[in-house]
């Protein structure tokens, strides 16, 4: 069954706003910074890595020594259950965000799939399936 796609200007939007949460994660690394200060890291999530995370943001994490973080499976280029997989398996221009967050220190990877309006519910589930028999 082949999933419906979104239209053009629906994808715009959702990567301007992707690229908004970008700039957050240095928000996200000065409040894990705040958090490893305080020695609540162990007990923290880090919330959240998504596809434009870059070593300076990974560099910060491994820093704070957050050990669970949410891991977003959103991938704007293939909103279906397969691009979902391959954010997280990565390819051959960048590796995958399951990878990348083992090497900025984090050993608890909560999985998140995307789910961007009603009808996508179904592209998410089958993403939840598919995360499943990949990564087990």
């Amino acid at each position: 069954m082949e999933q419906p796609k979104l239209p053009e200007a629906q994808l715009e939007a959702i990567r301007k706003r992707l690229e908004e949460l970008s700039r957050l994660g240095e928000n996200n690394c000065q409040t894990s910074n705040h958090v490893a200060e305080v020695g609540l890291q162990k007990r923290a999530i880090y919330n959240s890595i998504i596809y434009t995370l870059r070593d300076r943001e990974m560099k910060a994490i491994k820093g704070t020594g957050s050990k669970a973080a949410i891991v977003q499976a959103f991938n704007l280029r293939n909103p279906r259950p397969e691009g979902m997989i391959s954010v997280l398996k990565g390819d051959t221009e960048m590796g995958g965000l399951i990878e990348e967050t083992y090497k900025a220190g984090i050993e608890k990877s909560l999985i998140f799939m995307p789910v961007l309006d009603v009808p996508s519910i179904g592209s998410g589930a089958q993403g939840i399936y598919l995360a499943k028999q990949e990564f087990g």
